[in-house]
């Protein structure tokens, strides 16, 4: 009776082990964990106040566990919004020609900048469609707020990770600290 529970137990975390070691092995990384590199740990934001997108981003920074710093020195990466932009088209038609459904575009653009290097820019760019139902125009209108939210966080998501693929440099010649000096040359 021990040994069948005990046996159980093994085959149990050995199938465990597996799993996991299954997955860390094809690239799998649990949702949040962005591989963000160390020197974004700490970073200014630059963007509207008071917008909703800010607010966003900045709830997606503290779950990624980015510090948002508020006096920005020379040393602090910068994250900046650029530019936010909403657009829609019509996609479909009714019989009397009145739009049946649309496709609301979204796009931001943001620049990050890090110290000693130039800036780096990213497009984020998302789609959704909405069907349009002139007989509840209140409810329409109501379903285009709601899924401009959606975008928004949605693009705030991204942007996190968009700090991922962010390129750091290795230092230069001209940015190595004066502590460290080259090793004295060996007399022959």
């Amino acid at each position: 009776m021990i040994k069948s529970s005990l046996y159980k137990r093994l085959i149990q975390l050995t199938s465990t082990v597996f799993l996991f070691s299954l997955l860390s092995g094809c690239g799998f990384h649990l949702k949040q964990s962005y591989n963000i590199a160390p020197e974004l740990e700490n970073i200014t934001l630059v963007s509207a106040k008071y917008s909703e997108l800010t607010r966003f981003i900045k709830q997606e920074l503290r779950y990624s566990q980015i510090n948002l710093i508020t006096a920005p020195t020379d040393s602090t990466p910068v994250l900046k919004i650029a530019s936010e932009t909403s657009k829609s088209r019509t996609v479909s038609l009714y019989n009397d020609a009145s739009a049946a459904e649309y496709e609301r575009g979204y796009e931001v653009k943001i620049e990050v900048k890090l110290p000693n290097q130039d800036p780096q820019y990213f497009t984020i760019a998302l789609q959704r469609d909405q069907l349009n139902n002139s007989q509840e125009a209140l409810a329409s209108s109501r379903e285009a707020e709601l899924l401009q939210k959606e975008l928004r966080q949605t693009a705030a998501k991204q942007i996190v990770r968009t700090l991922s693929q962010v390129v750091i440099a290795p230092y230069t010649a001209t940015a190595i600290p004066a502590a460290i000096t080259p090793a004295p040359a060996l007399d022959k």
